[in-house]
């Protein structure tokens, strides 16, 4: 007979599991032994619940029933203790003293992705979290994370311009370029870039056409009369 309920497990890097279990409402330690973690009573297992926040699950509980649905989403932990910090305001922990900014990324919900984490620090100034930065939270306090738009600087005929925009077309440049773009029959516009993303480092825009950006792209947008 197969299992009726099943459950996704993942580990420190958040790679998951998934066990099947006949009884809807397992204790921590059926979910452990189910997911081979072993031996149980070295392992701190975390409930994501459906508001975000993370809650541990004892070895003799069973899991959160929060209305009429129990998690099925945890993490465990080979440790002994938990680490506390805050993802927009929801409350995290974590069963190690780092974690990465990819793995925050992993916990991220689905209307959040590519935004930028930023962690705040105590001191009232900010950090950008990146792929392969960590934040070390076994400093004294509880850090917090908050996400942001991800905005990116660009550099326009010398000027510093910033947009949250990943892509830009022919038109979109021309009004960052002038505050009041030059008109008339025989105006043209010549665009041309350098230090974009790997994939198309440099080359010139057309009208009607678009371009992948990153930080630090450069753009000349030069106005020329069609003789």
């Amino acid at each position: 007979m197969s299992a009726r309920h099943h459950f996704s497990i993942a580990d420190a890097a958040l790679d998951t599991k998934v066990v099947g279990l006949d009884h809807p409402n397992p204790t921590g330690l059926q979910l452990l032994e189910a997911a081979g973690r072993s031996p149980p009573d070295q392992h701190i297992l975390l409930a994501v619940l459906p508001n975000g926040d993370f809650e541990e699950v004892r070895l003799a509980e069973h899991v959160p029933n929060h209305g009429a649905e129990s998690s099925h989403t945890f993490i465990a932990f080979r440790s002994d203790r938990l680490y506390r910090f805050t993802l927009d305001a929801h409350q995290k922990a974590w069963g190690e003293p780092r974690i990465s900014g990819s793995v925050l990324a992993k916990l991220l919900v689905a209307a959040d992705h590519g935004k930028d984490i930023v962690l705040q620090r105590a001191d009232g100034t900010e950090k950008i979290i990146g792929p392969n930065d960590h934040v070390d939270l076994d400093d004294q306090g509880t850090e917090h994370l908050v996400t942001r738009v991800q905005t990116y600087v660009i550099f326009i005929n010398g000027k510093r311009k910033t947009t949250v925009k990943s892509s830009l077309t022919f038109e979109e440049l021309i009004a960052l370029a002038f505050e009041n773009p030059p008109t008339g029959d025989g105006v043209q516009f010549t665009i041309q870039f350098t230090r974009g993303p790997e994939t198309n480092p440099s080359g010139t825009l057309l009208e009607g056409q678009s371009v992948i950006i990153k930080n630090g792209i450069e753009f000349d947008v030069t106005p020329t009369n069609r003789s």
